[in-house]
């Protein structure tokens, strides 16, 4: 094996070893993030947003809402309130997003993750 030989199988390791850092920094991330699930304001259930998807069903308020997590994403994908504003607000999936049933006083909000600023106000 000649000298850059040598070399070039080095570099070539080397960026490999960088593309998996890469991608294990990026997977600790999405695994770090929860979903918190609260009712007047108590959290009744914490869960990791990576993983598969389940299905939980809560019941708040003298109602029924049913929160899908897994995959990276959240929703409530089912309810018996009268406006279904919960349902409308669709999947979410990055940390400080959230989705409200007023009605049952039902809250699913991402959190962890470290977070991404998405607008700055002075």
């Amino acid at each position: 094996m000649k000298r850059l030989d040598r070399i070039a199988a080095l570099l070539t390791a080397a960026a490999a070893l960088l593309c998996m850092i890469y991608f294990f920094a990026v997977r600790d991330g999405d695994e770090a993030r929860t979903v918190e699930i609260a009712v007047d304001g108590e959290v009744v259930e914490r869960l990791p947003l990576g993983g598969p998807v389940r299905e939980f069903t809560v019941d708040a308020g003298g109602g029924r809402n049913v929160v899908r997590v897994g995959g990276g994403r959240a929703a409530v994908v089912s309810a018996d309130c009268p406006d279904r504003v919960c349902v409308k607000s669709g999947e979410i999936s990055r940390p400080g997003e959230g989705a409200v049933c007023l009605p049952h006083r039902l809250v699913v909000r991402i959190t962890g993750g470290g977070g991404e600023v998405d607008a700055v106000s002075r």
